[in-house]
């Protein structure tokens, strides 16, 4: 009768919580194990190959499962569960890491608060005591999904969330604070998005996980219009740019123009300057039929030097 009340008094505090439902029991041995094990997967992505040309594109998926009713396969989950699938698009094929957040222990009050443990999830480490039906049952789970959101991530956003995956394998778990929930939030921030809160119906994940969608899709939304206003912001600006390069062009042209003129004219009001001017020892021809081809002819008077010979001599 006690075994019973306590199993009851356990699935009344997680319908309560509305929060994170933790497939399977884990000993303290197991969890420290468990933490080695995606130590050693974290490790191995902080080698992967980013930038060096193997990877063609990364992304993240947040996905949920829903509520399992007691006696359904597997395990039970009174709230469901949420977590994170990271992926490398590679030449062959994609590569996908799943991570999900968990209390290290399913009883007590490990349960509520206590140590955490972030494990990959449908497979079982080295270290689990799983069977080929609990294993099973873990590929199985993958059916359960409902909802998921995945978002393209940029290098430099993979290794933020690396980082916080790193950072949650240590992680101190809390039912309302620090569970699954909370994972994906810090995962979605790390991957340049806002995340929503998750309060009231958001505590349950394939509830949190429908918000992110609507959220992410909000963002993206505002980021395209952002975008666009920013590149036809761009395209006006370089409009005004050439077309004041234009003016000023233009303007330049005439001045060169205006300038090439006003050069001409001077040029010829200097040469009709020149030859109207007449030296002051020259004298004005009286029989210019004999002196042709000396000096100049000025307003029709021929002008001379002094030095030429006199009329008649």
């Amino acid at each position: 009768m006690r075994c019973w009340a306590g199993r009851l008094l356990l699935a009344l505090l997680n319908l309560i919580c509305s929060t994170c439902r933790l497939s399977q029991h884990i000993t303290d041995y197991t969890s420290r194990m468990g933490r080695l094990t995606v130590a050693v997967v974290i490790s191995v992505l902080s080698a992967w190959p980013i930038g060096s040309g193997a990877a063609t594109g990364l992304s993240v998926e947040f996905v949920a499962r829903p509520i399992k009713p007691i006696g359904a396969y597997g395990n039970p989950s009174y709230t469901g569960h949420a977590y994170v699938i990271l992926k490398w698009k590679l030449n062959n094929g994609i590569k996908e890491e799943v991570f999900g957040f968990y209390p290290a222990t399913f009883s007590g009050k490990g349960i509520i608060k206590g140590p955490g443990l972030l494990r990959s999830e449908f497979r079982c480490a080295p270290s689990e005591e799983c069977s080929k039906s609990e294993y099973a049952g873990r590929l199985r789970s993958a059916a359960d999904t409902t909802v998921s959101s995945e978002i393209e991530i940029s290098e430099e956003q993979y290794r933020a969330v690396r980082n916080v995956i790193n950072k949650w394998t240590t992680h101190e778990y809390d039912l309302l604070d620090s569970n699954c929930i909370n994972f994906l939030q810090d995962v979605a921030t790390a991957s340049g998005y806002d995340p929503p809160p998750s309060s009231g119906v958001n505590r349950l994940p394939t509830n949190y996980v429908s918000s992110l969608d609507e959220s992410i899709k909000a963002q993206n939304k505002l980021r395209a219009e952002q975008e666009k206003t920013k590149t036809e912001t761009g395209k006006r600006k370089q409009a005004e740019s050439e077309r004041d390069a234009a003016i000023k062009e233009r303007d330049q042209a005439r001045k060169e123009r205006d300038a090439a003129l006003a050069a001409k004219k001077k040029a010829e009001s200097d040469a009709a300057r020149a030859a109207n001017n007449v030296p002051a020892d020259w004298i004005a021809c009286a029989c210019p039929a004999e002196h042709v081809g000396q000096g100049k002819v000025v307003n029709g008077t021929l002008w001379h030097p002094k030095s030429v010979p006199n009329c008649g001599g």
